[in-house]
């Protein structure tokens, strides 16, 4: 089985490293940043550590784990960061590798759908957020 890909984003930014000052969670199985172009304040993307594409049928313990990392990180956002609701979306390419997207929705943000599609800005100085999300799954 193929863990990693040496051309995909994904796998590169758990290899690596490179986005761990927008790490919010990490496990065996789930690697969870922020976006770097986020939707909103808080986006965060839950990754499979696994190369598995989007498409692929791929392994059921892995996809179980997924979902309960977007639970916990769910909760996290709504503890932390107090957005109205919190959507959680597969927003990517057919054949991207997997990751899922929890994108919260403030009052002051678009309702709906145009709120999703909105424009996105790079994420600038993340470590308030990364600080208070962490702090919030530490006391979990």
């Amino acid at each position: 089985m193929n863990y990693s890909n040496k051309d995909c984003l994904f796998c590169r930014f758990i290899e690596t490293k490179e986005k761990d000052n927008q790490k919010i969670y990490e496990d065996d199985l789930a690697y969870v940043i922020l976006d770097s172009f986020p939707i909103s304040r808080g986006h965060s993307l839950v990754i499979a550590k696994e190369h598995i594409l989007n498409t692929s049928p791929g392994n059921s313990k892995i996809k179980q784990s997924l979902r309960e990392v977007c639970t916990l990180v769910n909760h996290a956002l709504k503890s932390s960061l107090k957005p109205e609701k919190i959507y959680v979306a597969l927003l990517a390419e057919e054949d991207q590798h997997l990751n899922f997207n929890l994108i919260p929705e403030y009052s002051t943000n678009q309702k709906g759908l145009v709120h999703v599609l909105g424009s996105r800005e790079k994420l600038e100085d993340c470590d308030d957020i990364v600080r208070d999300i962490r702090n919030y799954l530490t006391l979990k």
